[in-house]
């Protein structure tokens, strides 16, 4: 109760720490199943990559995702406003409340997260790859794994947002997302988490990158190769 009792007069603090925790932790779980099989000495680890995850974390869900469910949401949808009040099994029964509860959890997930939540991950990442950054490479890998990553997130996201919109209260909300979204931050960081040793000059139209124990598979343009370690 004295966790709730801070969130509740705290709602950023709270959330930069919840995001910026489960990103880092998220990763370095990750990091330990790329490797089945063997231990993961710390210094192993790829700490440029977490911190990566975790300043992601701070910043997309602590500041701009708990802008987005505690302020901008209530002000686009001002019916759900009334829902935090309301009997959960009168919720349930209330049509108007549900169709409400809906329209904000696909607004949710066909506005905010392809175009906002992945660009943002997507240019985080490039600027911590210690090399020059550019932005045109990171929103052409953006927009080349741009089905893949909305498809793996739409199967997370869409029942635990509409539960979030209708049980939980705004200030709560973005809390509740990332708890819910391990599961969604362990399967980016595998498949996303990587960095690349090679670059071509040219960014590619279609760049997608999976890591495994022994193989990195790049898929640039159609044309698939293998480097294996």
């Amino acid at each position: 109760m004295a966790g709730l009792a801070y969130a509740s007069r705290n709602p950023y603090t709270f959330s930069i720490i919840v995001g910026s925790s489960k990103m880092a932790l998220a990763d370095l779980t990750a990091q330990t199943l790329e490797a089945p099989g063997s231990s993961t000495a710390l210094r192993e680890l790829d700490w440029r990559r977490v911190s990566t995850f975790a300043a992601f974390g701070a910043v997309q869900i602590g500041v701009v995702q708990q802008f987005i469910f505690s302020t901008l949401m209530p002000g686009l949808f001002p019916l759900s406003q009334h829902l935090t009040a309301t009997p959960v099994r009168q919720k349930f029964r209330d049509f108007r409340a549900l169709r409400t509860v809906l329209a904000m959890t696909l607004f949710h997930e066909l506005t905010v997260t392809p175009f906002l939540i992945f660009p943002a991950f997507y240019t985080f990442r490039e600027l911590m790859q210690g090399d020059t950054f550019s932005l045109r490479r990171a929103i052409a890998r953006c927009a080349g794994n741009a089905l893949e990553d909305n498809m793996q997130s739409l199967k997370i996201f869409v029942p635990a947002n509409f539960v979030n919109f209708l049980l939980v209260p705004p200030w709560l909300r973005s809390a509740f997302a990332t708890a819910a979204g391990v599961v969604w931050a362990s399967l980016l960081s595998s498949s996303r988490g990587k960095m690349e040793v090679e670059r071509n000059d040219t960014p590619p139209s279609r760049l997608a990158l999976k890591a495994t124990h022994k193989t990195t598979i790049l898929l640039a343009d159609g044309q698939q190769s293998k480097e294996r370690t």
